[in-house]
């Protein structure tokens, strides 16, 4: 079964190996993103999601919709989601 859920402290290691096999956007220097970061910003006013197939997390995403960075694309996108924030669980 598919499921897209707010993501947990728990499902951050999986993010991290996912975040380190990808092959676009890939990280120059894999170190420079760490377990921690994945904490701090689920602990920012941003919002966070898993997609699950079978109990396995097969992707993630993080948004931070107050950022001022970029085209504004994640505010517009955060503004239709219909998932609501991520639990702080």
């Amino acid at each position: 079964m598919q499921v897209i859920r707010a993501m947990l402290p728990t499902d951050v290691p999986a993010a991290h190996a996912i975040r380190l096999r990808v092959r676009e956007n890939r990280l120059s220097d894999p170190s420079v993103v760490t377990k921690q970061d994945y904490h701090d910003f689920m602990a920012r006013d941003t919002m966070s999601w898993v997609h699950e197939l079978d109990g396995v997390i097969t992707g993630f995403v993080m948004v931070d919709p107050g950022s001022e960075a970029g085209t504004g694309v994640e505010k517009r996108t955060c503004g239709r989601c219909s998932w609501g924030r991520a639990s702080r669980a």
